[in-house]
């Protein structure tokens, strides 16, 4: 099998399939984080773009975000992505993942990879039997989606509290694998739950009000906004006519204009905790199976996404009243302080570990 791949910058590769195929392979090479000898991480990201130079800026952009992700929670990980540009219904996605598993084998064990857009678990127990480099908790009771809603809903219960989230309605936007899990978990709690997908065949017979047909959904009446879809969904127009009091989601780079979308989300008194904060799930889990993998294959699901529910609440509380959102620091002050503080805990993935150094026996009290 012939894979062609050429590096395009400082660690990232334009690769073509031999189905012709192209997809990016990038890491996050600016991370001070990478001077501990850290592995890059990040899931494989399926989209069709206009063109690869789209593909390519996304690429970056979405491994930077993964490195926050990584230095915020100490998971022993700098960021990377890879980028896949074409249609995704029109893939054969065997060929696909046979052609990473060449690319991150050219690695040699310095990039791991999971699921994100348009990849499901069944594609990474695929990828799993022809590379070692896959953290998707293959074989173990933990599936990665469940991971990012739990530290979803941990952000928002963290931030706003058990009675708010009984007393107030919701919107979970895009009802693929997390959105369905945050609304599931929100219903749960005693939440109003209205659910928009772009694809409303979707949320059809899901048991929550479907707001789908309508195509100015965020003029629905709700209190929080939770992203849980594409990146670039919300534009500055959006944010002009906004009247929810929170935004606390799944999706990476859920703003078109970051820096505009946070000046005006002060300006309309609108909390927003930071994707990379509240979506952290994944990669909490992706630290626990790298370092600690006996645990992790032996531990119930319901620990880990409870260890990580707990971590991203108190991260999210913790941010909110340091940087004191809103006002304070800028967006890129922020970022930076937290790219560029040293490690001072152990890895969380070790934490978690030393918590559960007599593991329930696998898969019990799971939730697959």
């Amino acid at each position: 099998m012939a894979l062609r791949m050429v590096e395009i910058g400082p660690k990232a590769l334009r690769c073509v399939s031999p189905e012709n195929v192209v997809f990016f392979l990038v890491e996050d090479s600016n991370s001070p984080h990478s001077i501990h000898g850290y592995p890059a991480n990040g899931g494989i990201f399926i989209r069709d773009y206009e063109g690869e130079f789209a593909a390519i800026n996304e690429a970056y952009a979405l491994a930077e975000r993964m490195t926050y992700k990584h230095a915020l929670y100490n998971t022993g990980f700098v960021g990377a992505k890879i980028v896949v540009c074409a249609p995704p219904d029109q893939l054969d996605k065997p060929a696909l993942l046979d052609a990473i598993a060449l690319a991150l084998k050219t690695h040699s064990g310095e990039v791991y990879t999971g699921t994100d857009l348009n990849t499901s678990d069944r594609d990474m127990q695929y990828l799993s039997r022809h590379s070692p480099y896959v953290l998707a908790g293959v074989g173990s009771a933990v599936v990665p989606s469940a991971a990012t809603a739990a530290g979803v809903y941990g952000a928002i219960e963290g931030v706003l509290g058990v009675d708010y989230v009984r007393n107030n309605r919701f919107l979970v936007h895009g009802f693929g694998k997390v959105g369905r899990r945050v609304a599931e978990q929100l219903k749960a709690a005693g939440a109003e739950v209205l659910i928009y997908d772009v694809l409303p065949e979707r949320t059809d017979g899901a048991g929550f009000r479907s707001v789908s047909g309508n195509p100015i959904w965020w003029t629905e009446a709700f209190d929080v906004l939770v992203p849980c879809s594409g990146p670039n969904v919300i534009t500055p127009a959006i944010i002009r006519e906004l009247t929810c009091s929170s935004i606390i989601g799944a999706t990476n780079k859920p703003f078109t204009d970051t820096v505009t979308a946070v000046d005006h989300l002060a300006e309309q008194s609108i909390l927003w905790v930071p994707d990379f904060v509240s979506n952290g799930g994944a990669v909490i889990a992706d630290s626990i199976e790298h370092h600690a993998p006996d645990v992790f294959q032996n531990a119930s699901a319901d620990a880990v996404y409870a260890f990580i529910s707990a971590l991203v609440a108190r991260m999210s509380r913790r941010i909110l009243e340091q940087y004191k959102w809103g006002g304070g620091m800028a967006m890129n002050d922020i970022l930076t302080d937290i790219i560029d503080k040293p490690p001072t805990e152990p890895l969380c993935g070790l934490l978690f570990a030393a918590n559960n150094e007599s593991p329930n026996p696998a898969g019990s009290g799971a939730t697959r």
